[in-house]
């Protein structure tokens, strides 16, 4: 499978849980807080990946988004992935929404 390796999530599959984490963060902003309709929404960039360990299928994750800026509709984020208190994965991703109606 794509994002399954050996029992693990893959990176890419770890890359696309923190991309998911970032649009649920900006999905509940837009919907609950700006009472507008969802955007679609695309990675602009990653920068400083980081993999310490590759979590396991079923593993329970706990994904944090720390917003550093947002600007027009781009957003910068760090995000960390953790197990219980071990970081598993960090990175600093940039997204932008489409705004065309």
């Amino acid at each position: 499978m794509l994002l399954e390796e050996d029992g693990s999530l893959s990176a890419a599959g770890v890359m696309e849980h923190m991309a998911q984490a970032s649009a649920a963060r900006v999905g509940y902003v837009t919907v609950y807080i700006l009472h507008k309709p969802v955007s679609i929404g695309f990675i602009g960039q990653v920068k400083h990946f980081v993999l310490n360990r590759l979590p396991r299928l079923g593993e329970q994750l706990r994904t944090t988004v720390y917003l550093k800026q947002e600007i027009f509709g781009i957003s910068l984020a760090d995000i960390e992935v953790r197990s219980g208190e071990e970081l598993l994965a960090s990175a600093t991703l940039k997204t932008a929404l489409n705004d065309d109606k």
